[in-house]
């Protein structure tokens, strides 16, 4: 098929035309080729319909199929625009969209120019990854694991060598990735496409020298094989079919929750509470949200912490199940609540897992440093405003019994946490104590980072945290 595209007639290859015709008259439906949905969070019982027989045009071992409208804010959360409506296909725990186009330039034009890009694959961009993927097989990854600033830049000028840059200028995207990508594998590091794009300062397709040196610092410190240890990394899903009522107390006091309902699990008669943080605003940007599988609509959060559960039946059961039901990890691990602006309606929540969630929800990733002591000050003023509550799964520590954690939102004052100045928490952290209320044995806090360099670049520069 071919569609006037710059104001030149060219042929757009990938795109497919659907004849949707019962009387003999065309009716072409113009669809564009499947563009994963990066951030997206989604399960077959949301959205999805069982697939039976598979389009020509949907993406291999597709399982599910789905229809989204024009507007939706499944697709503008992630920047994909959407003026027609889209398909949605579920394919091995992956989401794809095949957006609805029409003919007219003023109304998607830039659709019909995206669907070549997504297809097409300029033949100089692939010699010069194949050239940077030749130069990645040289790196010395041992040296890179001992944290040898000499070789972490003789690897970004070799990079930029490799694809005909000079040092200190930039590289396509392609290129980087290629490089990444062995690096990554040769760390036992696992590293996507979407990864690369959350580094970047800017959304284009070229990387600096400057997101080439903190890409390679962040697989470096997510290796657990790195000399100074590595970063720890959570997972956070998204919690479905569960109703909640709760009480957000306002400045810098814990609120409360109180589950209602949880479809298709015995709650053995109990209502089960817990405590949630002050509300704060996000600290994300859009895209940044959208990546974290956080709404569009949402305009504050708060971290909500496991559920006080006094029977020990109850308990038991939620243990044994967080592993495979979202809801459960909720409850025994903790989890983060958005909220909309009024600070009342909850408008989505995740669950926070420690390890590896099951394969059939998508799962992304939240970044902490390593453990450091907590200032006895901060300890002191957590302790009187009663923040530190019981948690029966530890997201970070190795303590055992007797633990207690508390989160401090990115937005609480300097003078209101002594010891912890807003420039050690950017998106806020988690504090853990070990001991009773009399006797402390220890207590430390962890902070969540991002992958923007401008952001949290310091972050990863020592893995000892040491800013």
């Amino acid at each position: 098929y071919q569609r006037r595209v710059h104001g030149a007639k060219k042929e757009v290859s990938g795109v497919v035309c659907i004849n949707t015709s019962d009387n003999g008259e065309d009716r072409l439906v113009h669809v564009t080729p499947p563009r994963e949905l990066v951030g997206v969070m989604a399960t077959p019982s949301y959205r999805f319909q069982e697939l039976h027989t598979t389009a020509e045009f949907a993406p291999p071992n597709s399982s599910h199929v789905g229809w989204v409208f024009s507007g939706d804010p499944l697709l503008s959360e992630v920047g994909v625009p959407n003026t027609h409506g889209a398909l949605l296909y579920l394919s091995s725990s992956s989401i794809f969209a095949c957006l609805i186009m029409c003919p007219r330039a003023k109304c998607c034009r830039n659709l019909w120019e995206h669907a070549k890009q997504w297809v097409d694959q300029d033949p100089s961009t692939a010699r010069k990854s194949t050239a940077v993927r030749k130069f990645g097989e040289k790196v010395n990854v041992r040296q890179l694991l001992m944290g040898d600033q000499e070789e972490l830049l003789r690897v970004v000028d070799g990079m930029l060598a490799a694809s005909g840059q000079p040092p200190g200028g930039s590289m396509h995207r392609d290129d980087a990735l290629a490089v990444f990508e062995h690096v990554a594998s040769e760390l036992e590091v696992s590293f996507q496409p979407s990864d690369l794009h959350a580094m970047l300062e800017e959304d284009e397709g070229r990387v600096g020298s400057a997101d080439l040196e903190h890409g390679l610092r962040v697989l470096i410190k997510r290796s657990e094989r790195a000399a100074g240890g590595v970063m720890p990394t959570l997972w956070v899903v998204r919690v479905e079919k569960l109703k909640l009522k709760i009480r957000v107390a306002y400045r810098f006091g814990d609120g409360e929750y109180s589950i209602l309902e949880m479809p298709q699990f015995d709650l053995k008669g109990q209502v089960l509470k817990g405590f949630i943080s002050p509300p704060s605003e996000l600290t994300l940007d859009r895209k940044g949200c959208a990546r974290a599988g956080i709404p569009q609509r949402a305009q504050a959060y708060s971290y909500v912490y496991p559920a006080q559960c006094n029977n020990p039946a109850l308990q038991q059961a939620l243990l044994a199940y967080r592993d495979t039901d979202p809801r459960c990890a909720l409850l025994t691990t903790g989890g983060y609540m958005y909220l909309d602006k009024s600070l009342k309606q909850v408008v989505a929540i995740n669950a926070v897992y420690t390890s590896c969630p099951p394969s059939n929800v998508t799962a992304n990733n939240l970044f902490f440093t390593q453990p450091r002591p907590l200032p006895p000050e901060t300890l002191k003023q957590l302790t009187s405003n009663e923040r530190l509550h019981a948690t029966p799964v530890e997201l970070l520590s190795n303590y055992g019994s007797d633990v207690r954690s508390a989160w401090v939102t990115p937005r609480e004052p300097n003078e209101g946490m002594p010891g912890l100045p807003r420039v050690v928490r950017p998106h806020g952290c988690v504090v853990t104590v070990n001991g009773t209320l009399d006797k402390v044995v220890d207590a430390q806090y962890s902070t969540v980072v991002c992958l923007r360099r401008r952001c949290c670049g310091r972050f990863w520069v020592t893995a000892s945290s040491e800013f």
